[in-house]
């Protein structure tokens, strides 16, 4: 029936509407590095990791995750999960948990495969501060 038609067609709608203010231009405020290890180096001693290169940057929306920090080792180590939300295109699509983000000089280690927001209209990761070498 036409009644069911539009129903529907305005429930989807609707949907769209509230996952593009999730990624709204405006919430995008922080400027974010990807970054990727290059290939392992031989020193004659052995084989050294690559060091991390600049990959892209983007605009991202950064918050915590969880409510806080997640406390390890009997409570000696407190790290804070964070969610970089950022928009869907052949870059972000490619990467990879082995990549690393840096925001404001602090490298954060890409814990999670990136989770696809919406019908391609953004991608969140979830990442953790420290961990990573230079």
């Amino acid at each position: 029936s036409p009644s069911s038609f539009w129903s529907t067609a305005i429930r989807f709608s609707w949907i769209g509407v509230k996952l593009m203010k999730l990624i709204r231009a405006g919430r995008l405020d922080r400027r974010v590095k990807i970054l990727r290890r290059l290939p392992d180096v031989d020193d004659g001693y052995g084989l050294q990791p690559g060091r991390l290169a600049l990959l892209f940057a983007r605009l991202a929306s950064v918050k915590p995750k969880f409510g806080g920090e997640a406390i390890e080792a009997a409570g000696r180590e407190g790290r804070t999960v964070m969610s970089f939300w950022m928009r869907h295109d052949s870059e972000t699509r490619d990467i990879l948990t082995s990549d690393a983000l840096e925001l404001d000089g602090t490298r954060y280690e890409i814990t999670a495969p990136p989770i696809e927001i919406g019908r391609r209209e953004g991608i969140e990761l979830l990442a953790v501060a420290g961990g990573l070498p230079e």
